[in-house]
């Protein structure tokens, strides 16, 4: 099978080579990596420029992360699709360990991974530990068969945060099966940008995916009243 992984990025530039050396040391390497520059202003380019004999990519006008994963998706020639963040990094065995996963059962949808939250050491590239990992809902850390995005849709385009979780839950209402891997498959790197995003929005959207949930749910519950 063919895994297309994709990568948005947005005025990331400072962490381009970071994250995509980790890529590139994959024992399971991608059969392609596509970048989506979502409206970047700054040397993003630039800093991708040495890597373009070796990656897919594409710039749109700043949508959002839904929407350069949604492209992504939409470019990808691969039967499986993996994502990650450009602030983020992939442990050397990640693909390698949800490949093998998701291969084992042809029924599953996608495999899903645990995060392990990072930091960079002060005047290095190398990384510390700063939390146990655990399972948390990011796409990030997941491996995907293209047919469960067909069944589903893509990322909800009107969500600047939480899109993951909307996906995970109409997944689970279309009954895609899926399955945890006690394998650290993402580092999530905790920098300045992570706090200094919008809380307040980030909590509107939480609470927008969760009544969308509810509300898709409620002409079923109904229909099944009106049956009794």
């Amino acid at each position: 099978m063919r895994i297309s992984l994709i990568i948005p990025t947005y005025q990331s530039s400072g962490f381009v080579a970071w994250c995509l050396e980790s890529v590139f040391r994959q024992t399971r390497l991608p059969d392609e990596v596509i970048i989506i520059d979502d409206g970047s202003t700054d040397d993003t380019a630039e800093m991708i420029r040495p890597f373009n004999n070796r990656v897919r990519y594409f710039r749109q006008s700043n949508g959002g992360p839904a929407a350069a994963r949604n492209t992504g998706i939409a470019e990808s020639t691969g039967d499986l699709l993996a994502f990650v963040d450009i602030d983020d990094l992939l442990p050397v065995n990640s693909l390698d360990c949800l490949e093998t996963a998701i291969a084992s059962d042809e029924e599953l949808g996608f495999v899903w991974g645990q995060i392990q939250p990072v930091s960079r050491r002060c005047g290095s590239n190398s990384i510390v530990p700063v939390a146990g990992p655990g399972y948390v809902t990011s796409v990030c850390c997941g491996l995907f068969r293209k047919q469960a995005f067909d069944c589903v849709g893509g990322f909800d385009t009107s969500l600047r945060s939480a899109e993951d979780l909307d996906w995970f839950l109409r997944a689970n209402e279309r009954g895609i099966r899926f399955q945890k891997i006690e394998v650290v498959t993402l580092f999530y790197v905790l920098h300045q940008t992570c706090f200094s995003k919008d809380q307040s929005a980030k909590r509107r959207d939480m609470l927008q995916v969760l009544k969308n949930s509810i509300d898709r749910k409620k002409p079923s519950q109904l229909g099944k009243e009106s049956d009794s």
